[in-house]
């Protein structure tokens, strides 16, 4: 059974996962799309305001209009509780599901991984020629593959870093970033 109190961030480990994914342009497997529409659905559930009641009796409401929000805000302390357990569970779901599919994400990354080593391999097969030499000789696809190198390398790294803090982790580990 998960411990609330100590998957505090949870959600926030969820959300910075998706955010990485999205940042890499990794489409959500089924699985993963599932789990943060419900998250999703239970992060835009709201409760009624703790100062409806007071403000509902300067506004005149009827008796059975004051009776149920009197009523709503008795259930609001174990609404909120269950709410709260609700999304830790969503949170880990969306963790759990990262986790299942990674084999989709994996291929995902993959795919992008090889295209930036592709550039990588074209610019290290130019033999160090200088950018401006490239230009002068009008190969302006080899210049601009030697600009953009440093850039094409981060991005690798980035999909590595994300392949390993992400999709390398034991299951039940609650994928801590």
């Amino acid at each position: 059974m998960m411990s609330y109190h100590r998957d505090a961030g949870l959600i926030h480990r969820a959300r910075q996962a998706l955010s990485r994914l999205n940042e890499l342009d990794v489409k959500p497997p089924k699985a993963v799309a599932t789990a943060v529409e419900t998250l999703d659905r239970l992060e835009a559930f709201r409760l009624t305001p703790p100062d409806a009641l007071p403000a509902a009796i300067v506004a005149g409401a009827e008796q059975a209009e004051l009776e149920r929000i009197a009523l709503a805000d008795i259930a609001a302390a174990p609404i909120r509780d269950a709410l709260g357990k609700a999304k830790m569970g969503a949170a880990d779901a969306i963790l759990e599901a990262i986790h299942g599919s990674r084999d989709e994400i994996h291929a995902q990354l993959a795919k992008q991984a090889n295209v930036a080593i592709e550039k990588l391999t074209a610019v290290a097969a130019l033999g160090g020629i200088p950018l401006d030499a490239l230009v002068r000789a009008g190969r302006h696809r080899d210049a601009e593959a030697v600009a953009s190198a440093a850039v094409t390398e981060q991005s690798l790294d980035s999909l590595y870093r994300l392949r390993d803090q992400l999709l390398c982790r034991v299951a039940g580990s609650r994928l801590s970033m």
